[in-house]
């Protein structure tokens, strides 16, 4: 590992240090902080839980998750064909349960483990980011919030509006992993979900056509279904995408 990635490394841990202290230090509950001057609507997080629900119990969609030990990198995706290309089995394992609207956080805690072998709880991570008034209990993550844990520990990243498709494929490809809002409704594939909520997910990898190299598919870390990853294909994930992502090089620094 060179001298650079070494300071990085080591600010970064101190970075994570603090923000544990001051999650710890937190002295108002998370139902008593007053975000009077946020607006959640559109907030990460406001999703129907229900949608999980159903799917768990059978329910009529064909949302579709994995099994993360048969998506090895280089080799053929024995549901769907194609190569799978990315660290997919290994990135299913950074994925924790979200127990309440915490998906943008728990999307980014993923990048922390990845980084400095720092598994963070939801709840230290939700006290975090009330305190700095970007999260809810009730609404979720504002916009102002999805990246404030890349941006407080220092993980190099780039935060993109508005952009295409094509660009998503060419983060994806160039080995980046890239943090999307979804539509939560069209990304379950749920008709019976609340229209409007916002999900926030990681995609680790890609399905790579044989014959021509193009991305067919890809595969997504899901806080709901840890260690599972969710495949959709292009067609299906621009369905749901918001049109944002936030990618982040896939350079694992731990040690």
């Amino acid at each position: 590992m060179d001298s650079a990635a070494d300071d990085l490394r080591d600010v970064a841990r101190d970075a994570v240090g603090d923000l544990q202290n001051v999650a710890n230090e937190a002295v108002r509950g998370l139902d008593d902080v007053a975000h009077d001057q946020i607006s959640y609507i559109g907030a990460l997080g406001r999703h129907d839980l229900d949608s999980v629900f159903r799917w768990s119990f059978g329910g009529d969609m064909t949302f579709e998750t994995m099994d993360a030990d048969q998506l090895v990198e280089g080799g053929v995706d024995a549901v769907h064909g194609g190569i799978v290309r990315g660290n997919v089995q290994q990135d299913a394992e950074l994925v924790d349960q979200q127990t309440g609207q915490t998906c943008a956080l728990m999307a980014q805690e993923q990048f922390l483990e990845k980084y400095f072998g720092v598994d963070i709880p939801e709840g230290e991570l939700a006290a975090f980011a009330s305190e700095m008034n970007v999260f809810d209990p009730e609404g979720g993550t504002v916009s102002m919030g999805w990246d404030i844990f890349l941006d407080h520990v220092g993980i190099p990243h780039e935060n993109l509006y508005n952009v295409e498709m094509d660009s998503l494929i060419d983060a994806v490809k160039s080995g980046k992993d890239v943090f999307v809002p979804v539509n939560f409704d069209g990304y379950m594939e749920d008709p019976y979900s609340y229209p409007g909520g916002g999900h926030a997910v990681v995609i680790t990898g890609w399905n790579e056509d044989p014959d021509t190299g193009e991305v067919r598919g890809f595969y997504i870390n899901d806080s709901n279904f840890p260690g599972t990853p969710v495949y959709k294909t292009v067609e299906e994930f621009e369905q749901c995408w918001q049109g944002h992502m936030i990618s982040v090089p896939d350079i694992t620094m731990k040690t």
